[in-house]
C-alpha cells in the first residue's frame, strides 16, 4: 500500500495518483511501520500516522487502559 504526506498528514493512496513523494508498506507491517518511524524516515518530515485499528481489542497491554485512555470506556 501507498502512502503520500499531504498536510502534515499520511494519506493513504489505494489508487496510486496522488502527487508527491510516496512511502509504500505491506499492509500487514503497517503496525511495525509506524512504530519505527519509517514514514518519518521515508518521507523526510514527521508526519501523524494514520489511523489503524489497535490491537488486542483496543486495549493496550502495558497499561490496561482502552484506546482513548480510560480504564472502563465503552467508546471503540
Amino acid at each position: 500500500m501507498r502512502f503520500v504526506a499531504r498536510a502534515g498528514q499520511l494519506v493513504p493512496d489505494p489508487r496510486k495518483i496522488l502527487p508527491g513523494r510516496g512511502a509504500w508498506v505491506h499492509p500487514e507491517c503497517l503496525e511495525t511501520a509506524i512504530g519505527r518511524r519509517a514514514f518519518d524516515r521515508a518521507l523526510r518530515g514527521r508526519f501523524v500516522a494514520p489511523t489503524t485499528q489497535p490491537p488486542h481489542g483496543g486495549q493496550t497491554p502495558e497499561s490496561g487502559l482502552e484506546a482513548d485512555g480510560h480504564p472502563m470506556s465503552t467508546q471503540r
